[in-house]
């Protein structure tokens, strides 16, 4: 090798060296959103515990492996064998410790923990607001059983009684989550799944899909509202006076025109969609969105009507 070319061939491994080490890094540090993170119930504040156990784990042993790499990319070797050279038996070992018995351990002890997570945040709560949750296409459909009421893509609860959530699906799978209350419950078609939440701040919280479902899997984030037990009481009675109508294609491809159009998440109304829906978004192309086979008047969606 003439003099210069080795300089140059470490040059050429250490780039893609250090932007491997800014990916990873980036990739651990963009878990740490505020919103993620931000507890404000005990359920929600045990899985952001567990979450910078495993990444102070996962940093740990980032750090370690690219030491090994580091040393083994840059270290000048010498004429003498090293110990693994002149004895197999240990470098066999060494891979079997570091590589097989270490991680299984590590892993091991995550998975107990995350176990012990779930089932305290699953345990049986006293006096709960009982609550059905079905995922549409692409919205959501609320149903308090105890005070015999459904909304749309309107969740309101009252601070500091735990609500009892039962989940399921109308046509593919969905994820309910709202990070800053609870971890993630998939909901799925003929299937029912269980969670609890129990919120004692009251404010609002931001809550997603978190499968994705389809091309209005965006459109399906909405609002959990806390309130305090007068202001809950006082929203339960506003809507229990509106009568409730199941949307229609038409009040989805509204939901969904809007959603896309004007980046917002419209609620129709606190039970439900109104008889008479609000005017289309304004005249403009729209992107590509499925057909609902929409009645007369609902707006269109193909790419450049107007």
């Amino acid at each position: 090798m003439r003099f210069g070319e080795g300089h140059q061939h470490r040059r050429q491994i250490a780039r893609p060296a250090s932007l491997l080490l800014l990916a990873a890094a980036t990739a651990m540090l963009g878990g740490c959103s505020k919103g993620t993170l931000d507890a404000h119930t005990a359920d929600a504040a045990r899985i952001a515990h567990l979450w910078w156990v495993t990444f102070g784990i996962a940093t740990a042993l980032f750090v370690i492996i690219m030491g090994i790499f580091a040393y083994a990319l840059f270290h000048k070797r010498g004429d003498t064998p090293t110990t693994f050279e002149r004895s197999p038996a240990k470098a066999t070992g060494f891979v079997l410790i570091a590589g097989a018995v270490i991680p299984v351990f590590i892993l091991l002890g995550v998975f107990a923990y995350s176990v012990k997570i779930t089932a305290a945040n699953t345990s049986h709560q006293v006096d709960p607001v009982h609550l059905t949750i079905i995922g549409h296409d692409w919205w959501w459909e609320f149903r308090y059983e105890d005070s015999g009421f459904r909304t749309v893509n309107s969740m309101h609860i009252p601070a500091g009684r735990p609500i009892s959530i039962t989940l399921t699906a109308d046509d593919v799978i969905h994820s309910f989550w709202v990070p800053q209350l609870n971890g993630k419950t998939d909901a799925l078609p003929g299937i029912l799944n269980h969670m609890t939440i129990s919120a004692a701040d009251p404010g609002s919280y931001r809550g997603v899909c978190a499968e994705f479902c389809g091309v209005g899997h965006a459109c399906m984030a909405f609002e959990v509202v806390v309130d305090e037990k007068q202001d809950f009481d006082s929203w339960v009675n506003q809507v229990k006076a509106i009568p409730y109508r199941q949307p229609t294609n038409a009040d989805v491809q509204y939901m969904l025109n809007t959603c896309v159009n004007q980046n917002t998440n419209p609620v129709c109304m606190p039970a439900g969609c109104p008889s008479t829906l609000p005017p289309p978004p304004g005249p403009g192309p729209t992107p590509t969105i499925p057909q609902f086979n929409p009645s007369a008047g609902s707006p269109s969606n193909h790419v450049g009507e107007r």
